[in-house]
């Protein structure tokens, strides 16, 4: 029994031993697995790193950009406007030189464009010389107390004349900025797409700073002296409207025009001119009638004072002259230099972009959005946002 008894004993510690070596082994094992499978995980990373590109046959999870709008956005936007405000796109990522959250495309918002406007700000020191420093250019109706701001180039003559026979209004050149007095007025403007406006402009300009020249005048800088040169004469100028010689002309002077320079009141932009020139707010807008609406705009307008308008004289009509280039051979480049160049006006007025301008169209670094950005000390709300333009 006593050998039996030892024999048992030394089974059990033999038994036991084994299962520990057992337990060991397993733990060892697992350890070098989990280390293993840890490794593999790292190495993967970092091959992932920087670009995902570096690695195509890397099965790693790859993290989405950081390019999504905060969660209370949209918050923001909707209690600041009380409207439906579209969608706050996420920009195409990584196609974008800046990065900025709450950014949209011009045209986008589901808002009169009054409304729109009501929201922007301008820039009083970017775009210094595009204010009306003095007095702006207006119209007033005291019967129908009505306030109309004139805008160089979209369909002013047509919405004089609709208003002074319309309206009974009176028409004014010199008109006080503050409009003090007629805080019960209405108040009104028509405006227009941006890229036709600058067309527009740029051929107004071209004339009258001709005829400037030609009277021994000289109010260009001298860095675009060069889009002048070689006409001397109005009529000279004439026999080549249409020809590729105007359209080079034209193309010369976006590329080369600052944006900021203003030395013709008809290439002022059109969002400056119904701001305020010392806080870059904008004038309590009723409405923002379109050039290429005449008829509805004014109607809308006679509806604000109970007012009917004769669709005759509400009809565009403008000057009679022959456009003095083809715009539709207009480069792509230079159509996004001028969107450039007009973006205040794409996005405070919720003008949409052309297509040769959208950002699907548009290489990194000249791409035009919108963003909305909160600016203290503006208004008694300093938690309130405006729209800029942003071109990245």
């Amino acid at each position: 029994m006593g050998l039996k008894g030892a024999g048992d004993r030394a089974l059990v510690s033999n038994r036991t031993m084994a299962i520990f070596l057992a337990v060991v082994t397993i733990m060892l094992f697992g350890s070098f697995a989990w280390k293993t499978q840890r490794d593999v995980a790292q190495s993967a990373t970092v091959a992932c790193k920087p670009e995902p590109s570096s690695c195509p046959t890397c099965t790693c999870p790859v993290p989405e950009p950081t390019r999504t709008l905060p969660p209370e956005a949209s918050k923001v936007v909707w209690k600041t406007l009380n409207a439906d405000v579209g969608e706050l796109k996420t920009v195409p990522y990584p196609n974008l030189a800046f990065k900025h959250e709450l950014v949209f495309e011009p045209g986008s918002l589901k808002l009169p464009r009054a409304e729109v406007f009501k929201q922007c700000f301008v820039s009083p020191s970017y775009y210094k010389e595009h204010f009306n420093h003095n007095e702006n250019l207006c119209a007033i109706s005291a019967p129908h107390k009505l306030f109309y701001y004139h805008i160089p180039k979209s369909g002013s003559s047509t919405s004089r004349e609709v208003f002074v026979k319309g309206f009974s209004g009176k028409d004014y050149q010199h008109c006080p900025l503050k409009h003090q007095g007629y805080s019960s007025h209405k108040k009104v403007a028509i405006v227009r797409d941006p890229i036709s406006r600058f067309y527009a402009g740029y051929d107004e300009a071209f004339a009258r700073v001709l005829n400037s020249l030609q009277a021994g005048h000289d109010p260009i800088p001298d860095w675009l002296v060069t889009i002048w040169d070689g006409f001397p004469t109005y009529k000279e100028y004439e026999k080549n409207f249409n020809t590729a010689e105007t359209l080079r002309r034209f193309e010369a002077f976006a590329n080369l025009w600052d944006g900021r320079t203003v030395f013709d009141d008809h290439i002022r932009l059109q969002a400056p001119i119904l701001a305020d020139k010392n806080t870059g707010l904008p004038f309590d807008m009723d409405y923002l009638g379109e050039v290429h609406d005449m008829v509805n705009s004014w109607n809308a307008i006679g509806a604000l004072v109970g007012q009917s308008v004769d669709t005759e004289l509400s009809s565009m009509r403008g000057r009679t002259y022959p456009r003095r280039f083809n715009t539709k051979d207009v480069s792509d480049l230079t159509l996004q230099r001028v969107c450039r160049l007009a973006a205040i006006d794409f996005c405070c007025l919720n003008f949409p972009l052309p297509p040769a301008c959208l950002p699907a169209n548009t290489p990194p670094g000249n791409q035009v959005y919108c963003q909305w950005i909160q600016k203290k000390g503006l208004t008694k709300d300093d938690s309130q946002w405006f729209i800029q333009p942003i071109v990245g």
